[in-house]
């Protein structure tokens, strides 16, 4: 009996159908990844600020809170494309390393 039974598929065949190359498909989301990241954080920080909003009275409080804001948005964007970008090579690697998707 074996404990450890692997698929017999490809990492292209499950993880990245168009393209055969694992890197090379990695950079072709690089771009959406961090495009929709962008999207999806302008409008959570923007929801957020806009709750926020209420409490700033002077000019120097609202300078800062939008170079915070653009500073979050743009930190968030960074962190979820990288993670799109470093996600598929990442398990193609350990595919190949321990010999199969299981």
């Amino acid at each position: 009996m074996q404990i450890r039974s692997s698929l017999p598929y490809e990492c292209h065949q499950v993880l990245h159908p168009w393209h055969k190359n694992c890197i090379p498909a990695a950079w072709m989301l690089t771009k959406p990844c961090f495009r929709e990241s962008f999207k999806i954080y302008c409008v959570l920080y923007g929801v957020t600020a806009l709750i926020k909003l209420r409490k700033i009275r002077t000019l120097k409080d609202f300078r800062k809170f939008l170079f915070g804001l653009v500073n979050d948005i743009l930190q968030s964007t960074a962190f979820l494309g990288t993670h799109g970008l470093i996600f598929m090579p990442a398990y193609c690697a350990g595919r190949r390393i321990l010999g199969g998707i299981n």
